[in-house]
């Protein structure tokens, strides 16, 4: 083994030793760069038979008195039993065209989170299937079935990700989505932003969701649920897209916070499906043309059903004042109705006539809450991380359900806080001076 990669794995497993609590703590995730990962496993591959023993196993007898063995077992024993790992490719140090990268050491992973990786190069992603309860790939995907049908490089079959209950898909083109929905059957929140989605029809396979960001997208059509989704949908974040009416929305009746800002929205009458929405909290609707009218707050309040006025309600980013409060259901449409085909025809043919205001500028407030902003997600790599090979992160969901006190669940949002493991590169020169520490 070179020299530098074995003090390298010396320094690796001095830091982990370090951080053994944390590396087995839920809260955290590992932080690896594509070239760590790398030398990792090519370590394991001169010294380990890990491809034929899922047990660590020594090849050869001269290999035992190698100083890297112990190193090597206890980081291939912590490696096995992390909870959360966050995988990203180093500036300059992109993968060559049909390499892979194996998550074979990973047994035990419940988070995953994918930076600027194509998740056709993974490996041995099908082993996680059974534990992955989050999963966030930025940049990585172009079919929804290449992660959920295919494992990546692993080319499986349609098998359920029984406990996946988060799916960040954000910054991907993706452009339309398939029937690989359907094998989340307990998938509670999905993010497909900025995805550059013109087709989301194939949201009707999921069985049940509580959180869907389809913000920042070009769909003209607010998509379709199944019965169990509809019922079980609580926010829905559809800001920065071309809806010119959002039928079907009258479906969605537990939904408590909606966002549709910067859409194409120009008549109150487009708006009427919020009459059948008993449980509105917060509403979003500024950017849209309908809010040039100085009395459209107004007008909309009267639309809202009639039940909102028992709870506190944002409209808007202001809470209703009393005297909204007396106005709320005036003119609120009977819950399950909708539109009529000439209205529908008119509020369609008034699309072409408008266009989104800022329809590109990231979504702010109490919704929508982006895990990346598209610059954050293009400058990624360039993080200071990039320079440190392994490190930890205390890395909470960027979206959470809590219970809202009437049996529903209600999204918070939770802040992040970071520790790292920095490991000097065995390139430098200063190799001998490795600085290994914990810092906040």
């Amino acid at each position: 083994m070179d020299d530098a990669i074995l003090q390298w794995v010396c320094s690796l497993a001095t830091a982990f030793r370090q951080s053994a609590h944390l590396l087995l703590d839920q809260q955290y995730k590992l932080l690896l760069d594509t070239w760590s990962l790398g030398e990792i496993q090519e370590a394991f591959s001169l010294i380990l038979e890990i491809e034929q023993h899922t047990n660590f196993h020594v090849l050869h007898p001269n290999h035992r008195q190698h100083s890297a063995i112990p190193h090597l077992q206890f980081i291939y024993d912590r490696l096995q039993k992390i909870f959360g790992l966050r995988l990203w490719a180093k500036v300059g140090q992109s993968l060559p065209q049909n390499e892979t990268i194996s998550l074979r050491c990973f047994r035990n992973l419940q988070a995953l989170e994918l930076l600027h990786i194509p998740v056709t190069s993974l490996k041995a992603l099908q082993t996680l299937r059974p534990t992955l309860r989050s999963v966030i790939i930025v940049k990585g995907l172009t079919r929804l079935s290449d992660l959920f049908i295919r494992c990546g490089a692993d080319k499986a079959g349609e098998f359920a990700w029984e406990q996946l209950q988060e799916a960040v898909l954000a910054h991907n083109s993706l452009y339309s989505l398939d029937h690989s929905l359907s094998l989340l059957p307990n998938l509670k929140i999905l993010d497909l932003s900025h995805c550059e989605l013109e087709d989301a029809s194939a949201l009707e396979y999921l069985p049940t969701v509580s959180l869907l960001d389809l913000s920042h997208n070009q769909l003209r059509l607010l998509p379709r649920l199944s019965p169990t989704a509809t019922y079980s949908l609580i926010v829905l974040i559809a800001n920065n897209n071309l809806f010119s009416h959002i039928s079907g929305l009258h479906e969605m009746n537990n939904i408590e916070e909606l966002d549709l800002r910067d859409n194409v929205l120009s008549l109150k009458e487009a708006l009427s499906p919020i009459g059948a929405l008993p449980h509105i909290r917060v509403l979003k609707i500024s950017g849209n043309p309908i809010t040039w009218d100085l009395n459209y707050r107004s007008q909309i309040i009267r639309q809202l059903n009639p039940a909102t006025a028992n709870h506190k309600v944002v409209f808007d980013d202001v809470p209703l004042t009393g005297q909204e409060y007396d106005e709320v259901g005036m003119h609120a449409v009977p819950a399950g109705s909708s539109y009529s085909p000439e209205l529908l025809s008119s509020l369609s043919s008034l699309s072409s006539l408008c266009s989104p205001v800022n329809p590109i500028s990231p979504a702010h407030g109490l919704i929508s809450q982006p895990l990346y902003s598209p610059e954050e997600a293009d400058l990624i790599q360039l993080d200071p991380v990039d320079s440190q090979p392994a490190s930890l992160v205390n890395d909470s969901a960027p979206v959470s359900l809590k219970n809202s006190g009437n049996g529903q669940p209600r999204r918070k949002s939770k802040k992040k806080r970071t520790r790292h493991i920095a490991i000097t590169d065995p390139d430098n020169e200063d190799m001998d001076n490795d600085s290994i520490h914990l810092a906040d």
